[in-house]
């Protein structure tokens, strides 16, 4: 016997939004990482034209960190449950990511790829 799909599935949705916490205009050329809470990253994304990006995750707490050269970081918590949508919007405030941070992040997701964690 199988069980419906609806039973079976174990993800849900985010959709994250990027804009200029000013003007409110959309953010396309930022980066959306999906992180595990012990920081591990999941996923990472790039928004659309219109500063959007969607993304199927599985059941659980994760943190979205949004960044981009020009604006200050954005990093927020999400509870994924199964087959719903979590709407974000991330609203990047003047100021820049730390290039320290910036290069850090950069060594680690090489070292991960290069070791293929």
């Amino acid at each position: 016997m199988s069980l419906p799909f609806w039973h079976a599935t174990k993800s849900g949705q985010l959709v994250a939004t990027v804009q200029d916490a000013t003007s409110h205009r959309r953010v396309a050329d930022a980066t959306v990482e999906v992180l595990t809470t012990q920081r591990d990253v999941v996923a990472t994304l790039s928004p659309d034209a219109s500063g959007r990006v969607a993304g199927d995750l599985n059941e659980g707490t994760y943190v979205v960190r949004v960044s981009h050269p020009r604006y200050a970081v954005d990093e927020r918590r999400v509870l994924i449950q199964p087959r719903r949508t979590v709407e974000i919007t991330a609203n990047l405030r003047a100021g820049s990511s730390t290039s320290l941070e910036r290069t850090v992040n950069d060594g680690v997701r090489a070292m991960r790829r290069a070791l293929r964690f």
